[in-house]
């Protein structure tokens, strides 16, 4: 189990499915530095509230499925989310990540960027689309991150170890 890598100090845990909003999870904000287990699905519909700056790290951790809303978008200035999305299979089929898309738009400002990883046991579904006439940018485009993995080893959480665990959990 991943959390055994972790001193209890180290991450937060939720139990049952969460929704991120921006206030955060179910009001508490969301931090830098921080890992959160959650044993339950996860809906993102916050461009805000997952922010992790050049050097931090922001890991989520999901026993189930994560969907990210239609809400979550880029800004002007900055990316929609900026985290280590990790969803598990609790053993019912799950570890999906979902990114809706919002069949409302009609420009192109339904773009989404993510500066971290998206990481899933099942399938990463991309719904998203843009209008018809984008030929230049993605609706949906994925930045690694390596320094949220470095910022994680200097808490000296075993990141090699971790990768292990996920990819043998299948």
């Amino acid at each position: 189990e991943i959390k055994s890598y972790f001193g209890q100090d180290e991450y937060i845990e939720y139990s049952g499915s969460q929704t991120i909003s921006d206030t955060g999870i179910g009001g508490e904000v969301i931090i830098a530095n921080q890992t959160y287990f959650i044993d339950g699905d996860l809906t993102v519909e916050s461009a805000t509230a997952l922010r992790a700056a050049t050097g931090e790290f922001l890991m989520i951790v999901v026993n189930g499925n994560i969907v990210i809303t239609e809400e979550v978008k880029d800004s002007v200035a900055q990316s929609g989310i900026e985290a280590i999305l990790i969803a598990l299979d609790n053993g019912t089929g799950t570890g999906n990540i979902t990114i809706d898309d919002d069949s409302a738009e009609t420009d192109e400002e339904d773009r989404l960027t993510i500066e971290g990883s998206l990481i899933a046991a099942g399938n990463i579904i991309f719904n998203r689309s843009l209008v018809h006439n984008n030929n230049l940018e993605p609706a949906v485009k994925i930045i690694f991150r390596p320094d949220m993995l470095a910022g994680m080893q200097s808490l000296n959480l075993g990141i090699i170890d971790i990768q292990k665990t996920l990819v043998n959990q299948n």
